[in-house]
C-alpha cells in the first residue's frame, strides 16, 4: 500500500472515532499519543515535539533565552514551583533568589497550581512567566523556607546563555 492510502485510512479512523466513539475524544491528545507511540517504536532518539513546545525546544537546543537564569522544580507537598540552584552571576542570583525559594507570584499574579493541572504543565506556565524579553523587569514574590512572610524582589530579565553539553 502507498503512503496516501495509509494516510487516508488513518484519517477515516480518526473521523469515525470522533463521530461514533462512546465518549468525547480529545483528538489532539489521541493524535499526539499516536505520534509518540509510532516514533517510540522506531528508535529511542526520534521524538515528536508538539508545536506549542517547539519554541522552548529551540531555546534549549540553542542554549540561549531571555530570563532570570535559574531552573525551577515542582514541590509536590507545597503544590508549588521552587527555584533550584540559580546560576551564579545571573539575574536570579544577583537579586538574592536562593535554592528552595517557593514561587508565589509574578507582578502580583498568584502562580498557584490550578485544579487538575499536571505538574509539567504548571511548571511550564510558571517558566513562561519568568521568561520574557531581555531588559524587562518584574516583581517576584516568594516564600523562603524558615523565613516568616513573603519576600518581594525586583528582577530584570536578560539573555541567558547555557552550555549545550
Amino acid at each position: 500500500m502507498n503512503f496516501a492510502r495509509q494516510l487516508h485510512i488513518l484519517n477515516r479512523v480518526l473521523a469515525n472515532l470522533d463521530m461514533y466513539y462512546v465518549d468525547t475524544l480529545d483528538i489532539k491528545k489521541v493524535v499526539d499519543q499516536g505520534l509518540q507511540y509510532m516514533l517510540y517504536n522506531l528508535d529511542p532518539y526520534t521524538q515528536y515535539i508538539p508545536e506549542e513546545e517547539s519554541e522552548e525546544f529551540l531555546e534549549q537546543k540553542s542554549g540561549t533565552y531571555a530570563g532570570i537564569g535559574s531552573p525551577i522544580g515542582f514541590h509536590a507537598e507545597q503544590n508549588r514551583c521552587f527555584f533550584s540552584n540559580p546560576y551564579e552571576g545571573m539575574p536570579a542570583a544577583e537579586a538574592g533568589v536562593r535554592s528552595g525559594d517557593v514561587i508565589i507570584a509574578v507582578d502580583g499574579e498568584n502562580l498557584q497550581r490550578n485544579e487538575g493541572e499536571a505538574p509539567a504543565d504548571y511548571s511550564s506556565r510558571v517558566t513562561s512567566k519568568l521568561r520574557g524579553e531581555a531588559g524587562t523587569s518584574f516583581k517576584l514574590t516568594l516564600q523562603r523556607p524558615g523565613v516568616e512572610g513573603e519576600l518581594v524582589l525586583t528582577l530584570t530579565r536578560r539573555v541567558i546563555e547555557r552550555s549545550n553539553v
